[in-house]
């Protein structure tokens, strides 16, 4: 791939480096197959002038690593991921519609060229695809999807009061090409568990 791209472009010497993105004629990014696994480097000045490149590497990287897979895609949304136990753990959390900046209960002593805060974009509706040989989970394993209730709106207010616990409810999803699929909407955070049928209990909390 090639591009426009402002900056310095350092040199690079060494056999078996192959050029995947350009600076004109020359090389931005370039790859190199060491152990078995392929290593990038990048060779601008400032990683934000080869942010275009820099992001369809990143991309097609993750695709063959990432553990989750959203539908539609969303820039704004984020996760973590690990294995609990005989499952997995995934927390979520949507960006897009928490609110970033200053107090907006408090009118600015004056009036910025720009927004002080961020505008919710409201909640993310879509397909949630757990990949679960990623997850280190058996995709032929009888699993089952879960929700962890408490992470959120009044619920989380529950919890940090004290007035009550995370509780864990089996929601609908469908074991599909090696995957766990689930139709879901994310307000501002959401956590969702991957464990043997009847077991999610056990398993968020450590139980054995």
């Amino acid at each position: 791939m090639s591009g426009s791209y402002e900056g310095k472009v350092a040199t690079f010497r060494g056999e078996g480096w192959e050029p995947v993105a350009l600076a004109g004629q020359r090389p931005l990014i370039v790859r190199k197959a060491i152990g078995g696994a392929p290593v990038y480097v990048y060779l601008g000045e400032l990683v934000k002038d080869g942010g275009a490149a820099i992001r369809a590497v990143l991309a097609a990287m993750g695709e063959g690593a990432a553990p989750l897979k959203l539908d539609p895609e969303d820039d704004y949304m984020e996760y973590v991921a690990y294995r609990k136990g005989a499952g997995a753990w995934v927390a979520l959390f949507n960006h897009g519609n928490i609110v970033v900046g200053c107090d907006r209960l408090k009118e600015p002593r004056a009036v910025p060229p720009e927004p002080l805060s961020s505008k919710p974009r409201g909640p993310f509706k879509g397909e949630l695809r757990f990949r679960l040989a990623k997850l280190g989970l058996d995709p032929k394993a009888d699993l089952a999807l879960y929700e962890v209730e408490g992470i959120d709106d009044k619920a989380f207010d529950g919890v940090i009061s004290g007035n009550r616990t995370f509780a864990v409810r089996e929601i609908p999803g469908e074991l599909r090409d090696g995957a766990m699929r689930a139709a879901v909407e994310v307000a501002k955070r959401a956590q969702y568990l991957i464990a043997p049928k009847g077991q999610g209990q056990a398993v968020f909390f450590g139980k054995p």
